[in-house]
């Protein structure tokens, strides 16, 4: 063959972005750039562009580092990087702020964000971020993919700063009555630093009822109520929102509650148990502007 065909030859394979073994891959170097990422081992495609030890080919979040993998909704998304890691085929985002709308606090209105979600993937004593408040350590723990406690007629808490007045806390469910003494779940938003005052969405098993109430110096104040049946056992979502137009509860099953006055803009959001079993599958929050 004439050298002049080999050198057509070693430069149409230069021009197909052949890797050679030692040297750089655009194809990488591209990606990662592309996605603000900067792999540890860029001499070669290692197929791993955000670097989290899984290969793109089985990672449920290519372009975003989760290790555990977790997949709280089983929608084939990852939950770090689901737009509604809780509810799986609601992903259509219509507002355009990055949350799908059947997650979103406000579906049609852009803004909010995702401030934490936790789909309990790892044993811990007690999950990052949330503070303890009444009862004894260990009360709450981690175990087998939900959150849980087992409570008696004294109320534990558990508190998480979201560093805005105007939040949503959203969570699921599974309860147990253990007892007859006013067994209750409630998700609390616009509270203060001591939970010691809020607003709060509570179910309460007993009464069979469900209820957007105000909570202050250990006294709770109703609202609205919505009587109906609750069955227990059973699963349940709680979404509380509190913002600009008033405080809302939404249940699953149960519907949705009306708005009270507006919030006092406090900054921590929680969970409060009483006299029950329960086991919490996944948390949400969300701040609004």
């Amino acid at each position: 063959m004439p050298v002049g065909w080999w050198g057509l030859i070693l430069a149409l394979l230069a021009g197909c972005g052949f890797e050679i073994s030692g040297g750089t891959s655009p194809g990488d170097a591209t990606r990662d750039a592309a996605i603000g990422v900067n792999d540890a081992v860029d001499a070669v495609d290692d197929d791993d562009d955000d670097d989290d030890g899984i290969l793109d080919v089985t990672d449920n979040c290519p372009l975003t580092a989760n290790v555990d993998q977790h997949d709280e909704d089983a929608d084939s998304k990852g939950d770090r990087c689901d737009p509604c890691p809780q509810i799986a085929g609601a992903d259509t985002d219509v507002d355009g702020d990055g949350i799908g709308g059947a997650c979103d606090p406000h579906p049609s209105v852009a803004g909010d964000v995702l401030v934490m979600f936790d789909g309990f993937p790892t044993d811990l004593a007690l999950p990052t971020g949330w503070t303890q408040i009444g009862g004894f350590n260990g009360d709450w723990a981690v175990q087998n993919g939900a959150l849980r406690i087992d409570t008696n007629d004294t109320p534990h808490f558990l508190r998480f700063n979201a560093q805005a007045g105007h939040t949503t806390i959203d969570l699921e469910l599974d309860a147990v009555l253990p007892g007859s003494n006013v067994p209750s779940v409630t998700a609390i938003v616009d509270g203060d630093a001591a939970l010691t005052t809020f607003t709060a969405c509570s179910v309460l098993y007993t009464e069979q009822s469900r209820r957007l109430q105000s909570f202050s110096s250990g006294v709770f104040t109703q609202i609205v109520a919505s009587p109906g049946a609750v069955s227990v056992p059973g699963t349940h979502r709680i979404v509380a929102t509190a913002d600009g137009s008033g405080i809302g509860c939404g249940f699953s099953p149960g519907g949705a509650l009306g708005v009270s006055t507006p919030s006092n803009g406090r900054m921590s959001v929680g969970i409060r148990v009483r006299n029950l079993r329960v086991a919490i599958h996944y948390v949400a929050i969300y701040r609004s502007p």
